[in-house]
């Protein structure tokens, strides 16, 4: 099972997202709520939870056929990891 080999947490029911984006994050946002970037739409997200309580999460950022997965964009996504507590960030 894929959670296994990410070394997600086990011990909870397993939830798959995609298409995923925070767009109420402070990140997003310049004084009095207005857009301050585009917002940052992850492929994927893996949460493992248990009593109503998310144990662990995993974001997945995939590119297809030619399409280069650019370092900037990259970046983007380890800070939106950290800023949601998500230690764990997948590239292919």
């Amino acid at each position: 099972m894929v959670s296994k080999e990410i070394e997600l947490k086990q011990g909870g029911t397993l939830y798959a997202f995609t298409e995923v984006a925070f767009p109420y994050l402070p990140m997003y946002y310049t004084v009095k709520g207005k857009p301050k970037k585009d917002l940052d739409v992850v492929d994927g997200l893996l949460l493992v939870v248990s009593s109503g309580i998310i144990k662990d999460a995993a974001f997945f950022e995939m590119k297809s056929n030619d399409k280069i997965l650019e370092i900037e964009q990259v970046k983007r996504y380890i800070a939106l990891a950290q800023e949601l507590g998500v230690e764990i960030v997948l590239t292919y």
